[in-house]
């Protein structure tokens, strides 16, 4: 037993003792009455006692009281900062949603943070916002200055990354992002990370973008959203591949392309690239073999047209027919398989063989301008006067047709040459054959997958 408690014990026992004595000594007070009314004696000792049990229930109604008391106003805090959270993720939403041009989403969170409660520097953040949205980077750079010393919101430096991003200085932009504290509310966390990640992309850091990448993907959980951050991880990829490419590592580049369209292959700009590695590496046998693979995963023309342009840089167009032939009898839908054929017949200047292959298509694209503008003018060469202007009529001449033969599947924008990303909308794995009229991309045989440009 320890000697504090031994000493409790005595304590205990000596004032029992002592109690008992007291009582032995005053048992004629003890037992004499006491009435708390007329005619209702009640010994002095049970009077006592009962003064003792009154005070003792007073204290215990008193203590609920005080307890009920700050149990409401707990309640009314937390209710407090609750709202006051809420109302200020709207407002971090809010400007999230003005930078992206989503005015009508901006407005009705700002009517959340309203009745929030919250004051004082949102007016300020929205007037930063509108600034940057105006392109007028002085003003906004002078009202997020007076921003920072109103509140230590994070907005502040995420507006402040922005207006450094629009400028160009993707250094600082990317300063900014990296330096936030890494207590961010899981919301906010997500933001940052995707705002890097731009910022990398936008620098053509994309070692460092697709390492933030894997972060991203990490803290993902919504299925749909993590499909789009998978497709996006894609690109990121490409472009990686890209870089390391004209940094004249081929074989890392190739390596690197090879891992993609083995998880990807509907990819077809990585398909691209990789030929064009083996091509300039005189490696043109598995270059083929590359973009043959990549059209059966595809079926896309462009990788015929890869195919067609080798051979004939080679000067060896009857190995193009070849190939281009055999790629007909491998797929189902052999419409674009049958038009390049019939196209480089018509390069080759062997009419009747490109008419073969070409007249055959009018039902199959009876609105494509190219085919109808190939036929017109074999057709013409063939002395077929009044077919030849009727194929003419069907074309778009005042369009160029054979100029504008390719197509943005994601903004439907006509392209005169192919690329691995639109110029315009900036998506990737886009741009197509334009057989877009009315034919639909199954009866083609295409496998479209446009990946878009991420907004900031």
């Amino acid at each position: 037993m320890k000697f504090r408690h031994f000493l409790g014990l005595f304590g205990a026992i000596a004032l029992l003792i002592l109690s008992a004595y007291w009582v032995i000594l005053n048992h004629d007070i003890l037992t004499q009455d006491f009435r708390f009314l007329q005619g209702w004696p009640v010994p002095v000792w049970l009077a006592m006692f009962i003064f003792f049990l009154a005070g003792l229930f007073l204290m215990g109604i008193l203590f609920l009281i005080d307890a009920w008391r700050k149990n409401l106003r707990l309640r009314d805090l937390t209710r407090q900062r609750t709202e006051r959270a809420a109302s200020d993720e709207a407002l971090e939403m809010a400007v999230f949603f003005l930078l992206q041009d989503e005015e009508e989403a901006a407005a009705r969170l700002m009517e959340v943070h309203r009745a929030g409660g919250s004051a004082g520097s949102e007016a300020r953040l929205l007037e930063v916002c509108m600034a940057l949205r105006a392109r007028d980077y002085g003003k906004a750079e002078a009202l997020l200055s007076k921003a920072a010393m109103e509140t230590d919101s994070h907005l502040v430096p995420l507006l402040r990354s922005r207006l450094h991003h629009l400028r160009g200085d993707f250094d600082a932009a990317a300063a900014v992002l990296e330096g936030l504290a890494r207590d961010l509310p899981a919301s906010l966390e997500a933001m940052v990370g995707r705002k890097l990640r731009r910022v990398y992309m936008d620098a053509g850091k994309w070692a460092l973008a697709a390492a933030l990448q894997e972060t991203v993907l990490a803290r993902t959980e919504k299925p749909e959203e993590r499909a789009a951050e998978e497709r996006l991880k894609v690109v990121i990829r490409y472009e990686q591949a890209k870089q390391i490419m004209g940094e004249g590592k081929d074989k890392d580049a190739a390596s690197l392309l090879r891992l993609l369209v083995k998880d990807h292959p509907e990819f077809v700009s990585a398909w691209v690239l990789l030929g064009e590695i083996l091509h300039r590496d005189k490696e043109d046998e598995k270059a083929v073999g590359a973009w043959q693979e990549g059209f059966l995963a595809t079926r896309s023309g462009v990788l015929l047209h890869k195919i067609e342009d080798l051979f004939l840089e080679k000067e060896q167009p009857e190995a193009a027919l070849e190939v281009i032939n055999q790629m007909r009898f491998k797929v189902q839908r052999d419409i674009i398989p049958r038009f390049f054929l019939g196209r480089l017949y018509y390069r080759l200047e062997m009419m009747e063989e490109a008419y073969r292959f070409l007249g055959n298509l009018r039902t199959a694209a009876p609105h494509s301008a190219v085919l109808h503008y190939l036929l017109g003018s074999i057709e013409e060469r063939m002395g077929k006067g009044s077919q030849a202007a009727g194929s003419y009529k069907r074309a778009i001449v005042n369009l160029a047709p054979v100029q504008n033969e390719y197509f943005c599947f994601s903004c439907s924008t006509p392209q005169r040459d192919w690329s691995d990303r639109c110029p315009k909308c900036r998506a990737w794995n886009s741009v197509e054959i334009n057989f877009k009229e009315e034919i639909r991309e199954d009866e083609l045989g295409l496998k479209v997958s446009p990946i878009a440009n991420p907004l900031f």
